[in-house]
């Protein structure tokens, strides 16, 4: 039986958009159905492409910014990685509005989901982690 895993990503640290997007990725060989949604102060970080990190990472921002680079050098970026593997990725139609981004921003891997579909996504999850 293949169990459902729904990640909310709601906050605007690379870190844990970084750290969500591998273990959904990763999670995706225990044979789960996987979904991302980006809400809130995540969808910033992922059209503009800021390096926000939590405070108590901020002192290791240069260090995380340089071993990143040498950890994704010469390969697919993370989003594509994570769809080629079969995460589904989504972003908030909602706070997309809010936020007074453009549809035509969003990055291609990631859906928009209006508030009823993401609804449904809960429902039909087994796990759903993150704040909502």
């Amino acid at each position: 039986m293949t169990r459902k895993l729904l990640f909310f990503v709601s906050d605007g640290n690379i870190n844990n958009i970084l750290t969500t997007i591998m273990v959904a990725t990763e999670s995706m060989e225990s044979e789960c159905e996987v979904s991302v949604i980006l809400t809130e102060a995540a969808i910033p970080i992922l059209i503009e492409g800021k390096l926000t990190l939590a405070t108590p990472l901020e002192d290791y921002a240069r260090t995380i910014r340089k071993n990143l680079r040498e950890i994704t050098a010469g390969s697919k970026p993370m989003y594509e990685r994570a769809t080629d593997a079969g995460v589904s990725l989504f972003v908030s139609e909602m706070w997309l509005q809010l936020l007074g981004f453009g549809k035509e921003m969003v990055p291609p891997q990631f859906e928009i989901l209006p508030m009823q579909d993401i609804v449904k996504l809960i429902h039909e999850s087994d796990i759903v982690i993150g704040k909502i």
